[in-house]
């Protein structure tokens, strides 16, 4: 490939793909976003994923950056399911990762 750009972003409905590329390079684009989503995960990548989650939660709690109180009001107002559920997950199932179920 010859260059561009690639952004994902996320909440609790959607997830948007965003890329910027030459023609020529759309079908390795097109493979790229197709190999990260559909790839098998390895015990070193699950081990890995815990282990930044863990952190994200730790981080959160320390620079308070508001998004505990914008998923608390998700969660009064529709329970904690579907759009109620925290972005990255609850803190107690963060053990239960696995490279099984991710």
């Amino acid at each position: 490939m010859s260059g561009g750009t690639f952004d994902m972003e996320y909440d609790q409905e959607s997830t948007y793909f965003k890329a910027n590329c030459l023609s020529h390079d759309v079908v390795d684009v097109f493979n790229m976003v197709a190999d990260c989503a559909l790839e098998p995960r390895s015990f070193l990548a699950a081990e890995v994923g815990k282990s930044k989650n863990e952190d994200s939660h730790k981080l959160d709690k320390y620079m308070k950056t508001g998004e505990s109180f914008n998923e608390a009001v998700f969660q009064t107002a529709f329970g904690l399911r579907g759009l109620g559920m925290p972005l990255k997950g609850l803190k107690g199932n963060v053990t239960n990762l696995s490279s099984l179920t991710l």
